[in-house]
């Protein structure tokens, strides 16, 4: 690919209010240089424009767009070495016609990729002076190998004070979200309900026969969640793995989620090629239930249920639930969701905490014929080090 530094070196010289007669010679090389990159890789070209003020469009030559092109931006932005899912916020927008667009936004800037015609929009206020600067980069960065700590990290664009001032509007967006949940009274709250937890939600489990479904209660999906304790002793059980009911896992899936949920510091994966009205409303009341401290990092469905209208699984979950809630399960739960590339057929759930990663894992997609049965299906718990999750759970499906 050729070297994108002379580039970046009169990039330097634009600032935001440069007229675009005088940007269109740094452009132009640019451009060629991403042509000679997707061709490289795809035998594509893009044409690259710029017409619009605040923002930058890389658009397919082929007439009809390309989804090939599409796939090959997400590979590219979710590589290890650029902005990786389980770093990086991104969102699946869902448009008339069934057009999907997945959206990033950092470092001031949104990134839109429009999958079914492989467009790349990038809005933003620094939009030339960060594509110039950083997008050469990027290229170079996805054909190295995967690193876990990249040594070559992107370009600062903003100033200390630029940076302290986007802080402070991510800042703000924030606690608009949150406005209905005042810290103090959400301390409040909790204080009341833990007080009658124990009796009003848990329920005393059949310790020995729990796995096996001898315990009558497991045979009915709306069997209360185990305590904390009784969840560790069952999930040490399956270190070896275990053939069970649908309706025990279910029940053991839901109460694990809840205790790594309450956990302070952890994040979640939740990992299914499908997922039902149902599991993502126990997914939204868990997160409810726990918004203290729930941190639900990534939230992975195979692209393939799009089919599916997994649009139409979230609209459908969320009516349910108050407008208030639906701010905060926006914000804390559908902000979560990615969709791979590659369908996947894996179903896992997983707690990231202090280096260690603890998994468990089924056979099974996360769905009411697969959960809401006697019907075995396979389980088992794992814990290994994070930086092992990564390389062997998660990059393999998202990476």
């Amino acid at each position: 690919m050729t070297d994108g530094s002379e580039v970046v070196t009169m990039a330097t010289k634009t600032s935001t209010n440069t007229s675009l007669s005088s940007v269109m010679p740094i452009t132009s090389q640019i451009e060629q240089i991403i042509n000679d990159f997707t061709s490289s890789k795809l035998g594509e070209r893009v044409y690259l424009d710029i017409s619009t003020e605040n923002m930058l469009v890389l658009r397919p030559l082929c007439s009809g767009g390309s989804t090939t092109l599409g796939a090959f931006w997400v590979r590219l932005l979710q590589h290890a070495n650029n902005y990786p899912v389980y770093s990086y916020p991104y969102k699946k927008m869902y448009h008339a016609g069934k057009n999907y667009e997945l959206l990033l936004r950092v470092e001031g800037l949104s990134i839109t990729i429009a999958l079914a015609t492989g467009q790349l929009t990038i809005r933003g206020i620094h939009v030339i002076d960060w594509f110039v600067t950083n997008f050469p980069d990027i290229m170079d960065r996805y054909s190295s190998p995967p690193k876990r700590e990249c040594t070559k990290r992107l370009n600062k664009l903003f100033t200390t004070d630029e940076a302290i001032q986007l802080e402070k509007e991510r800042e703000k967006v924030m606690m608009k979200c949150l406005k209905e949940w005042p810290v103090e009274a959400l301390e409040k709250a909790v204080s009341v309900m833990d007080a009658g937890k124990i009796n009003e939600y848990y329920e005393s489990i059949d310790y020995n026969g729990f796995l096996a479904g001898e315990d009558i209660e497991t045979h009915s999906h709306i069997a209360e969640l185990l305590n904390p304790e009784d969840t560790k002793k069952q999930l040490d059980k399956l270190n070896e793995g275990a053939i069970v009911p649908g309706t025990v896992f279910y029940r053991l899936w839901k109460s694990t989620l809840d205790m790594w949920l309450a956990s302070k510091g952890a994040k979640i994966y939740i990992i299914s090629p499908f997922l039902d009205c149902q599991r993502l409303t126990d997914v939204c009341n868990l997160v409810l239930r726990n918004r203290l401290t729930a941190c639900i990092d990534t939230m992975c469905v195979s692209f393939g249920s799009l089919h599916n209208k997994f649009a139409e699984v979230k609209r459908k979950t969320i009516s349910d639930f108050s407008a208030e809630d639906q701010v905060f399960i926006e914000y804390k739960v559908y902000n979560s969701i990615v969709y791979p590339v590659l369908d996947f057929s894996s179903s896992f759930i997983a707690m990231v905490k202090e280096g260690r990663a603890r998994i468990l894992h089924s056979n099974s997609n996360f769905e009411r014929h697969n959960l809401q049965t006697i019907k075995p299906t396979s389980a088992s718990f794992i814990e290994i080090p994070e930086y092992y999750f990564f390389e062997k759970y998660l990059d393999p499906i998202i990476g």
